[in-house]
């Protein structure tokens, strides 16, 4: 709520405080979104390394989203040693199931049509 203002204020600073509430408790979409907020510095100083650790553990809970964005991180060494193998490996599988999620209720769409209606 915190992080873009429903019902509140926007406040990144508080929404940090709360994610990091619940990320010590080992919420894996906190630990995810307090990833994200020390990556681009919002509410918190900006640290990669921290974001790292964040991705890192949501990552290890099954958290798609952390799972790419650690990915990334190695591939582009910030916050970690740069390791392009290693940051596939990371990020490819989750992608997957992300584009498969995304592709399938279109399948579904267009069901009984020959081809989707173009512009």
């Amino acid at each position: 709520m915190y992080y873009i203002g429903r019902g509140v204020a926007q406040d990144h600073k508080e929404a940090a405080k709360w994610y990091r509430l619940a990320a010590e408790q080992g919420y894996a979409d906190a630990q995810f979104n307090l990833g994200v907020m020390h990556s681009k510095g919002e509410g918190v100083p900006q640290d990669h390394s921290e974001a790292v650790k964040w991705y890192r553990l949501a990552a290890e809970q099954g958290h798609a989203e952390a799972q790419s964005d650690l990915g990334v991180m190695y591939y582009i060494g910030r916050g970690v040693a740069q390791d392009h193998r290693g940051s596939g490996q990371r990020y490819r599988p989750p992608l997957n199931r992300i584009r498969r999620r995304a592709v399938q209720p279109r399948r579904h769409a267009f069901q009984g049509r020959r081809r989707p209606p173009g512009p």
